[in-house]
């Protein structure tokens, strides 16, 4: 019994409870009862009773058909009819379930008549009644938000379908009750959506993957050279440019199909956006919290995660479906408390929670949404509790809607951002700015000590001048008086084939303390995540930063 679950919302065929014939002389009761018995079902107190009331009449039915026509199916069916009662009486909610199971058997049976029948059409309608019984019966088995929302959307469907059938039929009263349940089966799958718009951003997911897994198939077979001990073998290189050739042809041949499945895909994720209305998408993790966080490791990683195959021309890097497991072994091997990713798209972001939702309590992806393009590439896992998540969006973004993410734990406020790449010199000052402007917005309520955190794009190895110039002496940086290597790109120029330097590249990852750093001890160190003797294994373009947080 502790394996059955209640459904939200009751019911039944209650056509089968309650046999219409027209010669009956309680006809006109019996139709007037059919449209009156679901609208008693939505008051939940009732539930018991009716399920009792019904069950009793649906066991009289039945077994006044089998001394009519005494037959091996009538007795089957008399036989659940009065297991379904005595369910009912002494193992509720067991009764309901059962009685489901006959409604779906019978359901069944007509389908099979129809089809024998020739009435293809009347098949059709009444296997909308199995797919909705069968639904029904699954929530009983299993639960959840996402069979509870198909459940209701097929309801809704029926109901407005039988609504049309009995309009047409003349019987209004029939029409009028279908209509308004169908109406109010719409309103309960609102709610049921409303609580779960994340739904939204699934569906989007699993329309938007084969578009996704052919732009990985097609710029790896256009951009990548041949794998290495490949082409000096005659037979394998070109059995790998066969390869690549049908995968570019086969892109191109389902371009039509992929595209129309992503654009659709989009559609659901504005749904999802206005649904949930928030500028992220909020997942709720298995871990336990760890609710302390006077001592608290945080780590920072530009994963690379960008959508489809664009890893490849934009980090040298395979496509990130491809390292998500090996990032993740990275991730519980390091074991943050906090994790702070930059460029992971929704779906990379995705897959990677789910194999990190055990470990986590909290994950906060698919910030500063930007339908059609892509949206800030931030990320956050969290063991701790967080508060007052705020995304800040930089103004003038083009193609990428960036951002700074601002989000509490108990203690600190913690900041993940990722600056405007290339020689927009003044622009990632303006970035800067802004984000240090909202820090001091925030100080004015609460006063606490703020660490920003990710990818500013500010190369202080070659450009000092730039980093002295944008960040300010209100900032605190564990790192300035140390020279290391934070992140490289020479792994792009190895995927097109060109020489791998093993030399310092940037150092463009910080961890900065915004408050008093006599507060905190802060230590903080890389992670590799690459080496240039494999670069075909590196799990990104960037080492990850740790940094660990001790309250004095």
């Amino acid at each position: 019994m502790s394996a059955i679950t209640t459904p939200i919302y009751y019911h039944r065929e209650y056509s089968n409870d309650i046999k219409i014939e027209e010669s009956d002389f309680l006809h006109e009761i019996k139709r007037i009862a059919l449209v009156a018995l679901p609208f008693l079902s939505l008051y939940k107190p009732l539930g018991f009773s009716l399920s009792l009331l019904l069950g009793g009449l649906r066991s009289v039915t039945t077994f006044a058909q089998s001394l009519q026509n005494p037959e091996l199916a009538t007795f089957l069916q008399t036989s659940i009819a009065l297991i379904a009662l005595g369910g009912t009486l002494f193992a509720h909610p067991l009764g309901m379930l059962l009685t489901t199971v006959h409604d779906l058997s019978l359901d069944c049976f007509q389908v099979i008549q129809n089809l024998y029948a020739g009435d293809f059409w009347g098949a059709l309608t009444k296997y909308t009644f199995v797919v909705n019984n069968s639904l029904y019966l699954a929530l009983f088995l299993h639960g959840g938000v996402q069979l509870a929302i198909a459940s209701l959307a097929i309801q809704a469907l029926i109901g407005l379908s039988q609504s049309l059938s009995e309009y047409r039929k003349g019987n209004y009263l029939e029409a009028g009750g279908h209509f308004l349940m169908g109406l109010i089966r719409g309103k309960q799958l609102l709610g049921q959506v409303q609580l779960n718009g994340n739904m939204m951003h699934t569906i989007a997911y699993y329309l938007q993957k084969p578009l996704q897994k052919s732009s990985e198939y097609l710029l790896r077979a256009l951009l990548t050279p041949i794998r290495p001990g490949v082409e000096g073998n005659w037979e394998n290189a070109n059995v790998e440019k066969v390869s690549r050739c049908a995968s570019v042809c086969l892109a191109a041949l389902f371009a039509p199909i992929t595209i129309s499945l992503y654009t659709l895909g989009e559609g659901f994720h504005y749904c999802g956006n206005a649904i949930n209305g928030t500028p992220y998408t909020y997942l709720r993790g298995e871990g336990i919290e760890k609710l302390d966080d006077q001592n608290l490791k945080c780590m920072s990683l530009n994963a690379c995660m960008f959508w489809g195959g664009l890893p490849i021309p934009f980090g040298g890097l395979r496509p990130a479906g491809e390292r998500i497991d090996e990032l993740a072994q990275l991730i519980q091997r390091e074991n943050p408390d906090v994790l702070l990713l930059q460029e992971a798209s929704f779906e990379a972001s995705s897959e990677l929670f789910e194999r990190l939702k055990s470990d986590y309590a909290h994950c906060f992806t698919r910030i500063g949404p930007n339908p059609m393009q892509m949206e800030s590439g931030l990320m956050v896992l969290s063991k701790v509790p967080l508060n007052s998540p705020q995304f800040l969006p930089f103004p003038d973004q083009k193609g990428m809607q960036r951002g700074a993410f601002f989000i509490d734990t108990p203690s600190y406020t913690l900041i993940n951002t990722h600056l405007k790449a290339g020689d927009e010199v003044e622009e990632r000052k303006r970035q800067f700015d802004l984000i240090t402007q909202k820090i001091e917005d925030i100080k004015r309520d609460k006063n606490r000590n703020f660490f920003l955190m990710g990818d500013l794009n500010i190369d202080r190895i070659h450009a000092e001048e730039e980093y002295s110039s944008t960040i300010s002496e209100a900032y605190h940086d564990p790192r300035k008086d140390r020279i290391e290597e934070s992140s490289t790109n020479v792994l792009v120029n190895h995927m097109r084939g060109k020489e791998v330097f093993a030399e310092l590249s940037e150092m463009v990852d910080y961890a900065l303390l915004h408050g008093d750093p006599s507060e905190v001890d802060l230590q903080t160190h890389f992670v590799d995540t690459y080496s240039n003797d494999r670069p075909y294994e590196a799990l990104s373009d960037h080492k990850a930063l740790i940094l660990e947080i001790n309250k004095k």
